[in-house]
């Protein structure tokens, strides 16, 4: 899919032109609620999204308080699992759908549940072989997630991107 948005560091989404508005789902999000569930929807399912590293609830309840605010509107929030935010969350997931990312994602939860195991275990005579068993599983997962990751900024760099001079066809149309 073609990068609809830009998501700079402070999570501020940038509408790059209203190439978006051409998805039914999206501009109906836009013209009905307005930039600010737009925003929601990209930080909280972009792969590129600055909370990206926050999973879960924790995405969404840092997500909801950086756009309306540590006491939000609970008319405001409603609205987020209203039908046509969920169909265009849904819509936008399948746009951008890459299963490197899904991966990579899948991983990272597990690394987190796998240190949840790990804080969890106390560390006794007779527990030696779960930690060990914990550690090394935790150690290929890391090794497997960090080989996507490889994978993933590679087909980044491999897009084409603009510059150059124009074609010899592209000079007619100017």
């Amino acid at each position: 899919m073609r990068r609809l948005f830009d998501v700079d560091e402070s999570g501020k989404v940038e509408l790059e032109d209203n190439t978006f508005l051409i998805i039914p789902e999206l501009r109906e999000v836009y013209k009905e609620l307005g930039y600010e569930y737009i925003s929601y929807i990209v930080n909280v399912c972009d792969y590129y999204s600055a909370y990206r590293q926050l999973l879960g609830k924790d995405k969404i309840d840092t997500v909801i308080e950086d756009i309306w605010g540590k006491d939000p509107d609970k008319k405001a929030i409603a609205k987020l699992d209203g039908l046509i935010v969920k169909a265009a969350i849904d819509k936008y997931k399948r746009l951008q759908y890459d299963p490197h990312w899904e991966q990579y994602l899948t991983y990272t939860e597990k690394l987190v549940e796998y240190n949840e195991m790990l804080k969890n275990t106390p560390l006794q005579k007779d527990s030696t072989k779960i930690l060990k068993d914990i550690m090394e599983g935790q150690a290929q997962l890391t090794e497997a997630r960090e080989d996507l990751k490889e994978i993933i900024l590679k087909n980044e760099e491999s897009k084409v991107h603009g510059g150059g001079e124009a074609s010899y066809l592209e000079q007619f149309i100017t």
